[in-house]
């Protein structure tokens, strides 16, 4: 168990776990050519628009070249079974989580679900949110605080990842309003989203980015699928 927990963790795994679900969701786009993506998804794109209009290619790029880097380690670091454990306990967190804040976001803060024209749209919104938001606000925006305070500012790992995971949080739930530009700000919905930021940086910090970004892609599904019941 323990060998499984830290191998799930490496970088290694992590992008080579998530790199066919970009490539499949790249794929998808070209297919099916929605008319719009998901207000997250778009506000993802204006975030990294200095990367420029290839911001996918640019992901998927340092992905590879990190793999490459790393050839010599992937036999020992990756294998079908440590990807379905992946998946596994992803879906978990999702169906142990995302029925409890999608019961809040739907019920007690009347949100509602996004109703697009097929499921098609559906699978992209999914996994294109679960994809770039873990990628931006997690591995991007988190680790890159979690990496200042630790090694340039020399402050211990706890504090560091306490303050990573509010602070990444905060522009996490913000990131919803001021960028997508879909809402007006409303405190529950800011508390809401807030809280879903600190539960998926922690499952990030504690378990990598390729639980974290399968854990966020099924919660979405959940959620747009309505399979809450």
């Amino acid at each position: 168990m323990g060998e499984y927990l830290q191998r799930t963790r490496s970088m290694i795994a992590g992008f080579m776990f998530v790199l066919p679900l970009m490539l499949a969701y790249e794929v998808g786009v070209i297919l099916f050519k929605p008319d719009t993506q998901s207000a997250a998804a778009g506000g993802v794109w204006r975030l990294v628009s200095w990367i420029g209009p290839h911001a996918a290619t640019v992901f998927i790029g340092i992905m590879i070249g990190y793999l490459a880097a790393s050839y010599g380690q992937i036999g020992n670091a990756v294998s079908f079974g440590l990807f379905m454990g992946v998946v596994g306990e992803s879906a978990i967190y999702a169906m142990v989580l995302g029925p409890v804040i999608a019961k809040v976001s739907v019920g007690l803060m009347n949100l509602s679900v996004p109703a697009l024209q097929d499921s098609a749209q559906n699978l992209l919104l999914a996994v294109g949110a679960g994809i770039y938001e873990e990628l931006i606000f997690r591995l991007l925006l988190v680790g890159g605080i979690f990496f200042i305070l630790t090694e340039l500012v020399g402050a211990g790992a706890a504090i560091s990842g306490l303050v990573a995971v509010l602070v990444g949080s905060v522009f996490f739930s913000l990131f919803h309003f001021s960028w997508t530009g879909s809402e007006n700000f409303d405190w529950y919905r800011f508390v809401f989203r807030f809280i879903a930021g600190v539960v998926l940086s922690a499952i990030f910090m504690l378990r990598g980015i390729a639980i974290a970004i399968y854990a966020h892609v099924f919660y979405d599904l959940i959620v747009l699928f309505k399979w809450l019941g």
